[in-house]
């Protein structure tokens, strides 16, 4: 009962929080990286821009505010800073590519010799200028271009997965490789350096957070031929029983992670949180499955399958159960 309460009392406040927060960052963002572009004489298409705006805006109060609150802080303003440049490295770099604009010797270059490398279009420019930024900000920085380089060599790895013959043991690898390394880059960018727990639990989220972006991805990545774990899927039920695994193994990192205490349970509760998501898509999939025993056509689903609507009351209901399942400590 006295966790209930809690919980309830957790969940209450941190909704009010992050609707609050994410609007006010997702407008401080939009202004700084506006004055980016026009420092440096750059200008972004729509959607790469509001691509980093919007994951920052999120990205910040959800996950970044629910470590340091460990600390009994929030936040501050020059971690955030890094934290958007993160996101504008990572969503540039995405699109060099998706969109097959940089060669694998040029990803080289702009990733790991980038004072020497010539931007040539605007996109190239700003990475750089963000990527030196984030390099001079981080305190052992042989151990973070030691993990910048395990993610650029799993990225260019990812590429194998429009081979149909890719094996599902090598597709999980880089899945829960690239998701990994990605998010232990953001536990450089603290003031405060890490501890190997801590590090260990940034990069278990990370293997969550790809996961659950493969869920929500489905159907544009059977369009592009893309293999993933879920686009691979055959049985719904093992599907979810190895993911309800995957956040059992995480949640643990964060039982061992966490210090007792208050902020314990928010972080915990946070987390629960983030894993909640990819729960509710499995349960989207459920009802598209083919027969009591959860085989399914992954070919077969359209589009209008596989959207999650949020904002449905339902999924609000079976959301609420997931976190307090696995958030409880």
């Amino acid at each position: 009962m006295v966790y209930i309460f809690q919980f309830s009392w957790t969940i209450i406040l941190k909704a009010l929080y992050i609707i609050s927060a994410r609007k006010k960052e997702k407008a401080w963002a939009i202004t700084y990286l506006k004055n980016l572009q026009q420092q440096y004489q750059a200008q972004l298409d729509d959607f790469t821009f509001y691509k980093i705006v919007n994951s920052y805006a999120i990205f910040t109060p959800v996950i970044c505010d629910a470590f340091s609150l460990l600390n009994a802080r929030k936040t501050n303003r020059n971690e955030k800073i890094r934290i958007l440049h993160y996101f504008i490295c990572s969503s540039i770099f995405d699109n060099f590519i998706d969109w097959n604009l940089l060669g694998e010797e040029e990803l080289y270059q702009i990733s790991f010799q980038p004072e020497m490398y010539t931007a040539q279009t605007i996109s190239e420019k700003l990475f750089i200028e963000s990527h030196l930024f984030l390099k001079s900000c981080v305190k052992n920085a042989n151990e973070y271009i030691e993990v910048t380089h395990k993610l650029f060599d799993v990225q260019q790895q990812s590429a194998q997965q429009f081979n149909a013959t890719l094996s599902e043991k090598d597709i999980e690898s880089i899945t829960l490789k690239k998701g990994g390394f990605s998010l232990l880059l953001c536990s450089y960018y603290f003031d405060r350096e890490a501890s190997v727990l801590e590090k260990n639990c940034w990069y278990a989220l990370g293997e969550i957070i790809q996961l659950t972006n493969d869920l929500y991805d489905i159907y544009k990545d059977l369009q592009h031929g893309s293999y993933t774990l879920a686009t691979r899927m055959k049985n719904v039920f093992v599907f979810e029983n190895y993911f309800k695994n995957l956040i059992n193994q995480f949640m643990q990192v964060v039982q061992n992670f966490a210090k007792p205490g208050k902020n314990k349970i928010q972080f915990a509760v946070s987390m629960a949180g983030v894993s909640a998501f990819g729960l509710i898509a499995i349960h989207q999939l459920k009802k598209h499955k083919n027969d009591e025993n959860g085989s399914i056509d992954m070919k077969s689903l359209n589009r209008k399958d596989v959207i999650i609507d949020m904002e449905k009351f339902p999924n609000i209901v079976k959301w609420l159960y997931f976190v307090y399942k696995y958030g409880k400590l």
